[in-house]
């Protein structure tokens, strides 16, 4: 087949093209500005897969001939590449010229399929709609940022039309397919006869009104089909009956959509949010009754978000800020505190208050007073007293709801939305009290008793959606990554009701749980897009990208955060999550000024537990640049601050931290004290995952020092657990160190045995540099039975590996790592006699491999399931 060609002569035929910052909707003063342009996003379908069934290497060189094509087609058809993950996002001025595109990309995929003999199929999202456009200052681009920006409501909505197409399917929405089927309808193509196709209206997750979709293909080559329902996408069946009021709608939404970036035209500002933080309420009657301040705070917070019109801080923030100010529970503020409160959390207003629970014939009564403050004016904008029954929390909360809106200035919930609040409750006022109690203990750092108590909030109630959340977080913060997963997926299933943003929120922590990090990056893109004044959902991005592998999109993400106004732009997490992308891309020195940074910013704040953070990151940073002695400083800040703000995980994380250090100095009773003393800490938390880690380690040590027995206990017990909790790599990691134990014995069989064990795992998980050490565990083993050619081969595969992860990571050699190597027999049978002298401790071989060091499940900086990607696991 000839591949496509744009028209020059159809109708509403091609214009000159602009110039480049003109054909990108960007003015020549390089001003912000609101344009209309299609947008075009590309995907590859199951690039994961793909990955798993080819291996790093070759599904590098696919992706970049991918890469190299799409950028290639761009040229022919005056696009414009705006952002680069697993796909791309395009620019386009008409949907015609989208749609060239798209017909010459399909193709061009399935030539380079055949050409490779892989099963590669990609899908399509074209959507119209406008767009606010700006370049990058040079200094951005040079962090980092990306040249060209594009924000706006059609970003999320092109997304999500992308992700409901299948293989070779091009989906496009009613402005873009009508634009683009009439200056088509006569071109040549070159390719054969266009099918232009209604596929009727689908609910997409997040977007608020049903969205028509169409299709464009090519008979024989494109589906042709509607695409079928989805968790995220479910087709309607019936038009609906007032198709006029749903155009009025979505007219509605464009202009307020237009005014909204109108500001930024005019080189002003775009409108943020007032932001509102509900602290929490006094208690003044019965201790029983205490559960009752979390249950209204939550419940207050999600009624105050569900319209959208105000910015609400996460319940979580709230915690840590009465932490790290030492906060008594109270029913105001003084203005002074109330300053502090304001810079800690970014919010212009709180609400405080207090509530007594009294008996009322055969009712409990619940009277509540609010305080809503003006964080910046330091006095108190309104009070609100209500009261209702303690078993119809929801309607005393609507009550005192509507008048905290009313003094805000934003409207009335719709019943719409109202009923979307309701969802999120359960009927049973026995499971919202174990949840309110869970979620506090939870946030108390007492995961176990928050474990127990979400338990039974979801047995008694299993369609309880918020508690299977909570559930999901304590399981992670207890090492328990598989039955996380488990109540996250749940959660997620049960929140198809919920309000945009919740449902949203719990969607990309469903797949942060998973560890499916490339759909965790697209949900927070989706969330981002749609509240681009919520720093946390940009922070959550930038981790989510981190934790990806994408770390220059983790800068590019940090480079709009720094951009935003005051105090979002201050927040310290932005420059750890910075920070953290700088140290994966071994660019040390950038890591620690980002560093550095966080902490200055988070002593001003008084946030004592990013502070914290900030020296974790600083002592990981200066320990690879050599400074072994800053890195002890660093820890031991850390260490002291964790302790201070009682998060008992992050004080065992740092001790595992020091411990490793003083490893690395060759002081192995002074770390195998420290591990120990970590140990002891994960056991009293219950993180069963950490447990192993320490376990781990302290076996190893003991190996290192000849206490065989001792060391073979603590790794098999550190293997059972892993096993238990279902974490395959620590299991893999525990079989290779037990494996160098047996060959420490002579006992090659045993050794032999266990090291294949491990490999099979590296390999079934797609691990290939984690297996790439274990081939040189195997080659050692290989090489104790005389068997010198295995040995050989062994080696080399694995140094292939490992020099594959150094051009791409920018990494030390491997050979540097081992001490230099060779490639003669002679020098494998030096580097077995100096590895049975003092084999490459867990801590040794984790570190080359790049192994992660263990982090607490639930860092105060980052998504709960994101974790540290440190050496040593």
């Amino acid at each position: 087949m000839e591949r496509p060609h744009a028209p020059e002569s159809a109708a509403g035929a091609r214009r000159r093209s602009p110039p480049a910052a003109s054909r990108a909707g960007v003015a020549d003063d390089s001003t912000a500005s609101i344009v209309l342009r299609t947008l075009l996003l590309i995907d590859l379908v199951d690039s994961t897969g793909l990955v798993e069934r080819l291996g790093d290497l070759k599904a590098h060189e696919v992706f970049t001939l991918h890469d190299r094509l799409v950028r290639d087609l761009l040229a022919r058809f005056d696009g414009r590449e705006i952002d680069k993950t697993d796909g791309f996002l395009l620019l386009f001025e008409r949907p015609a010229d989208a749609v060239c595109f798209a017909i010459a990309y399909h193709d061009e995929v399935a030539r380079l399929a055949a050409e490779l003999d892989v099963d590669l199929r990609a899908r399509a999202g074209i959507h119209l709609g406008e767009v606010c456009v700006s370049e990058n200052a040079p200094e951005d681009v040079r962090r980092g940022a990306k040249p060209l920006e594009v924000e706006g409501l059609a970003k999320p909505l092109a997304a999500r039309v992308m992700s409901l197409a299948q293989g070779g399917q091009t989906l496009l929405t009613h402005a873009a397919w009508g634009l683009a089927r009439r200056a088509l309808a006569a071109a040549d193509l070159g390719c054969g006869e266009l099918r232009w196709l209604a596929h009727g209206k689908y609910r997409l997750r997040g977007i608020a009104e049903p969205v028509e979709i169409f299709e464009v293909g090519v008979p024989g080559v494109a589906p042709l089909d509607a695409p079928p329902s989805t968790t995220k996408a479910r087709r309607v069946r019936r038009a609906s009956p007032a198709v006029a009021a749903l155009v009025l709608l979505l007219a509605l939404a464009l202009a307020l959509a237009a005014y909204f970036f109108a500001g930024r035209e005019r080189g002003q500002p775009a409108p943020v949010r007032s932001a509102v933080a509900v602290l929490g309420f006094k208690n003044l009657g019965d201790p029983s009754s205490a559960w009752l301040s979390t249950a209204l705070a939550e419940l207050l917070t999600t009624e105050l978000a569900a319209g959208e019109d105000l910015r609400l801080i996460p319940g979580e923030s709230v915690a840590r800020m009465k932490q790290d100010l030492a906060l008594p529970e109270a029913d105001g503020f003084a203005a002074a505190t109330l300053e502090r409160i304001r810079q800690h959390l970014g919010t212009d207003f709180v609400v405080v208050g207090s509530y007594l629970v009294l008996p009322r014939g055969a009712d409990r009564i619940v009277g509540l007073q609010l305080k809503l403050q003006d964080a910046a004016a330091g006095e108190t904008v309104s009070s609100v007293k209500e009261e209702g029954p303690e078993a119809d929390l929801f309607e005393l909360v609507s009550r005192a709801s509507r008048e905290l809106r009313r003094k805000l200035a934003v409207g009335e919930l719709s019943s719409g939305k109202a009923a979307a609040v309701r969802a999120t409750l359960s009927a049973s006022s026995e499971a919202t009290r174990l949840y309110a109690e869970g979620l506090a203990a939870l946030r108390a750092y007492d995961v176990l008793r928050a474990r127990d108590l979400l338990g039974q909030a979801v047995q008694i109630d299993p369609g309880y959606a918020l508690a299977h959340a909570a559930l999901a977080e304590a399981w992670l913060a207890l090492g328990y990554d598989r039955e996380a997963e488990a109540s996250a997926r749940r959660a997620y299933e049960l929140a198809e009701d919920f309000p945009r943003e919740e449902q949203l929120s719990i969607e990309a922590r469903y797949y942060e749980a998973a560890t499916d990090w490339d759909k965790a990056v697209a949900s927070y893109r989706v969330l981002w897009g749609f509240f681009p004044d919520n720093v946390d959902y940009g922070i959550r991005l930038a981790n989510a990208q981190n934790r990806a592998g994408r770390w220059q999109d983790a800068l590019a993400t940090v480079a709009t955060l720094h951009r935003l106004p005051p105090p979002g732009r201050d927040d310290p997490r932005i420059d750890l999550v910075e920070g953290e992308a700088y140290y994966q891309l071994s660019d040390l020195e950038a890591s620690l000024a980002a560093f550095r940074r966080a902490i200055d910013k988070g002593r001003e704040l008084e946030v004592l537990s990013l502070v914290a953070e900030g020296f974790l990151g600083q002592g990981w940073a200066y320990l690879h640049t050599g400074q072994r002695q800053l890195a002890a400083t660093a820890f031991t800040e850390a260490r002291q601050l964790f302790s201070t703000s009682g998060d008992l995980g992050k004080v065992a994380e740092v001790l595992n931290s020091l411990g490793y250090l003083d490893e690395r100095r060759g002081e192995l009773r002074d770390a195998e004290q420290l591990f120990r003393q970590g140990l002891a800490i994960f056991r009293q938390t219950g993180n069963r995952k950490q447990i192993s880690l320490m376990l781990l380690n302290v076996g190893n040590l003991l190996r290192v020092r000849g206490d065989l027995t001792e060391s073979q206990r603590m790794l098999e017990e550190s293997l059972a657990i892993a096993r238990e909790i279902g974490s395959e790599r620590r299991e893999a990691v525990a079989l290779t160190t037990l494996a160098r134990l047996h060959l420490d014995r002579g006992e090659i069989e045993q050794a032999r045995d266990l090291v294949r064990q491990s490999s099979v795992i590296f390999n079934r998980t797609g691990q290939r540099w984690d297996g790439a050490w274990t081939r040189i565990l195997e080659g050692d083993v290989a090489l104790a039975a005389g068997q010198v050619e295995e040995a050989r081969q062994q080696y080399q595969q694995a140094l292939a590996i490992l020099a594959e992860w150094v051009t791409r990571a920018s990494r030390p050699s491997p050979c540097t790592a081992w001490g230099g190597c060779s490639c003669s027999p002679a020098s494998w049978r030096r580097r077995h006699a100096a590895s049975t002298r003092r084999a490459p401790s867990a801590s040794d071989s984790a570190s080359r491999a790049g192994w992660p060091r263990p982090s607490s499940p639930s860092p105060s900086w980052r998504s709960s399931a994101a974790g540290r990607r440190r050496p040593k696991s």
